[in-house]
This record gives C-alpha cells, structure tokens and sequence, in this order.
C-alpha cells in the first residue's frame, strides 16, 4: 500500500533531450530525476558526467572561446568539440565575453556543456520493481472489494426475499380486509 502511494506521487513528462545530436528530436514520455529523487530516492544514482547546458557553437583562438553568459566558473571543465575530435577542457578564466582554456587551438568549437558532480540517472528497473509492489497492492484491493461487492449483494437478495415476503403478507391482509368489508 505504501508503494501505491509512492508511485502515485510520480509524475510523468513529455519532454525531448537538448543533445539533440545525438538523442534525436523524439519526444520521450519518462521521469524526471529530481523530482523522483523527491518522491522515491532509492530509484536515484548519482556520478559525474557531462549536461548540455551551453550546447552552442563558437570560436576558440588561443584557448579564449567567445562565449557570452554560459554561468562558468574558474575551474569548470567543459567538453568542446572540434569537428569529429572531442576534448575536456579546464577553464582557467571567465569574462563577460567569454572564456579561458589551457588548450592552444584556434578555429570554430562546439561547446557541449560542463562536468557536473551531482549528474542523476533513474533506475528504470527500480521503479519497475515498485511498480509492481503497487499493482499487487491494488491487485488484493480488488480482490477485498469483490468479497465486499458479493457481501453486499447476499445481504441485498435477503432483504429482497424479506420485502417479498412482507409484500406477500400485506397482499393477503388486503384481500382479507376487503373478504370482510364486503360482508
């Protein structure tokens, strides 16, 4: 019953990844991490990994990649790519025209997005699992309800015997009545 509950509180979403490269423009119907994290943490690994959270193509020229209001801080590690050839870089500086790498390369760059700490992934065969824990728990409240339902119905079929029967009886005391008022 408490895995009902919990799988109540979830919340389903249509949403498209913005790494469109390489997820596609198909629209997903699935949940959201931090909201299940919320509701159900156990489904909830963290790791490092890398978002799409820039995801714009730029210039580099010695290491300086123009970039306007990416949020980056000194220290942040990004990943650029450079044609088909992919590398993480430091960066070692941000201005408000940009920012700073280690790496001496000029010419046109992607940038991804940046390294994150705290990247959360749900584990679909965890909420599976509840899943169905909650189907049995609503499986026996079916189950409960019919014993209740057929019950009901015995009580409703005695009661309807009864209300027969005393239809019967006030059917009789009517001819009754009326075999003596003719008289």
């Amino acid at each position: 019953a408490d895995d009902l509950k919990t799988l109540m509180q979830l919340q389903v979403t249509n949403y498209r990844f913005i790494d469109t490269i390489a997820k596609g423009t198909k629209t997903y119907k699935k949940v959201i991490a931090q909201e299940v994290e919320k509701v159900y943490p156990n489904a909830i690994t963290t790791s490092t990994n890398i978002v799409p959270d820039i995801y714009q193509i730029s210039n580099i020229k010695d290491g300086f990649v123009a970039l306007k209001n990416t949020g980056l801080k000194t220290g942040d590690k990004v990943r650029l790519f450079f044609g088909n050839e992919q590398q993480m870089a430091e960066v070692t500086a941000v201005t408000d025209k940009g920012f700073q790498t280690k790496l001496m390369r000029t010419g046109p760059v992607f940038v991804y997005g940046r390294q994150v700490s705290d990247f959360r992934s749900v584990d679909y065969e965890a909420l599976s699992t509840l899943n169905i824990s909650a189907t049995q728990a609503l499986v026996k409240r079916l189950f409960d309800d019919e014993g209740k339902i057929a019950n009901h119905d015995k009580q409703m079929d005695e009661l309807l015997k009864q209300m027969n029967n005393l239809a019967s009886r006030v059917t009789v005391l009517e001819q009754q009545q009326g075999s003596t008022e003719n008289k």
